[in-house]
């Protein structure tokens, strides 16, 4: 009796055990569960641009998961999207120690210091960019590109536009990136050069060819932007969006010739018509003369 008593005992002391080892290892499960959940949860998060809300899900990700070290890769971008440059910075250094050929984080490192308008540390990562960058990756290479944008150096936006140029000819987003430089150079040949590529790459649609109108405009190619509004291909533009575009073009037209067009009476003058007036006198210096039976001046 008494040694079964003791069976039973022992008997309930382990389970007892066993029951708190059950308890411990549950505990310790759904930790992990939920640290997991953490680092999930922060990325569906980030996917719908809720920075805060997935910055505060990385957070809770411990020192010892898996996932600890990318959590910090993701910490960055969040703390760069709620414009906390210094705060990014002390993650994209130490992680720059253990990952010195890692683009992504030269690349946090220059657009941070460019934010915070640390040019000359910006440049010092630049540099380290160009060193790590693919040199067949067009996109790393329009990164770059991008970066030198900001910092107004546009020599060396063409010169990385270039280079992802060279990969593939048709990089749109590269051609856009050129135009900017292009203008700050106030290269017209270059302006010249990057709008027809745009163009002969686009749909002929009116929405399309918008960009390369202004490209146009603004370079002072007043004959080249109404070609393009005359060469649009869309069904949905209508001839009264396409002529105010046109009025666009003669308002810059008057503007650079100091001219006013006058009629001696009241008419409604089609502005196909009143293009054709100014760029005769643009041309010839006729400064009056008659359009649809109406006499007009130019002054």
């Amino acid at each position: 009796m008494i040694y079964s008593r003791k069976i039973t005992n022992r008997v309930q002391y382990l389970l007892y055990i066993i029951y708190n080892l059950f308890i411990v290892l549950n505990s310790y499960i759904n930790l992990v569960i939920k640290l997991k959940n953490q680092f999930e949860l922060g990325k569906i998060e980030f996917r719908e641009e809720n920075y805060e809300k997935a910055l505060s899900h990385f957070e809770s990700v411990d020192g010892d998961d898996d996932d600890y070290e990318i959590s910090l890769f993701y910490r960055i971008p969040c703390l760069i999207h709620l414009k906390r440059y210094a705060e990014a910075l002390s993650f994209i250094n130490p992680l720059i120690e253990k990952n010195p050929n890692e683009f992504i984080l030269w690349y946090d490192k220059a657009r941070c210091h460019a934010l915070l308008k640390e040019d000359k540390k910006a440049y010092s990562a630049m540099e380290q960019l160009e060193r790590v960058v693919d040199t067949n990756n067009k996109n790393d290479l329009l990164c770059i590109a991008k970066l030198y944008n900001f910092l107004h150096d546009d020599l060396k936006v063409v010169e990385y536009t270039d280079k992802a140029l060279a990969i593939d000819e048709n990089y749109r987003d590269a051609l856009y990136e050129k135009s900017f430089a292009a203008f700050s150079l106030d290269d017209d040949e270059m302006i010249e050069d990057v709008s027809k590529k745009l163009y002969d790459l686009s749909d002929k649609s009116l929405l399309s060819s918008t960009p390369m109108f202004l490209m146009k405009l603004f370079n002072k190619n007043y004959r080249g932007a109404l070609d393009l509004l005359d060469n649009v291909v869309d069904d949905e533009a209508g001839k009264e969006h396409i002529d105010m575009l046109k009025a666009v073009v003669y308002e810059h037209l008057t503007e650079d010739l100091s001219a006013q067009l006058m009629l001696s009476q009241k008419m409604e003058l089609d502005i196909d018509d009143a293009l054709k007036i100014m760029f005769d006198f643009k041309d010839t210096g006729r400064d009056h003369g008659e359009i649809n039976g109406v006499t007009y001046f130019i002054l």
